[in-house]
């Protein structure tokens, strides 16, 4: 069974007030990696990562929190090999390099200028993937190129443990004070 699941990383706020412009609270349990529906990191770098477990999130719902703070998105939806990165601030899309295999294993759709990590991140896989085969490959290194992208600004890939949190580096968040299904409205996909 494949990851499914949005990450949003955010540096020079306190994890309570990320938490509250989200509506999520901290509920005391721990975990080594995110396998709760939210969960939140602080890590060394300075950003606060806040993981939602097969959800992705709405455009509109990135829009409505960037308003409150700049924030670097991720997504991986394994099972179709659909990966994004984006950065999101003031309630719009500053930029975004999405792959989507169901268009093709070359796809990627970029929109406004990425960070000075994509260019060498962007040549590097496509190299990968002309070597094991370009188009035809058994392989989607085209994939990694967001989810690599994403990693190199925050500090997580959500396929590899985040060994400077230590144990129990992720605290389980959960909703609070709202009416049963109102986070429902804000993600694009259950």
């Amino acid at each position: 069974m494949g990851f499914s699941g949005s990450w949003i990383g955010v540096r020079g706020l306190s994890p309570e007030q990320v938490n509250t412009a989200l509506q999520l609270r901290r509920s005391g349990s721990r975990e080594d990696v995110p396998e709760s529906d939210h969960s939140g990191a602080q890590l060394p770098n300075g950003f606060y990562l806040v993981v939602f477990l097969r959800k992705e999130l709405s455009r509109e719902f990135l829009s409505r929190i960037s308003a409150a703070f700049p924030l670097i998105y991720g997504f991986a939806e394994e099972h179709v090999m659909y990966s994004t990165a984006a950065s999101w601030q003031e309630g719009r899309e500053v930029w975004s390099v999405i792959h989507d295999a169901q268009q093709g294993i070359m796809h990627l759709d970029v929109r406004g200028t990425p960070p000075l990590p994509y260019p060498a991140i962007r040549e590097s896989l496509f190299a990968e993937q002309a070597q094991a085969g370009g188009r035809d490959a058994g392989v989607d290194y085209i994939f990694d190129i967001p989810i690599d992208l994403a990693y190199e600004i925050t500090g997580f890939r959500y396929d590899q443990d985040v060994q400077e949190t230590g144990k129990n580096g992720f605290e389980v968040l959960e909703p609070y004070g709202e009416k049963p299904g109102i986070l429902k409205r804000l993600f694009r996909r259950n």
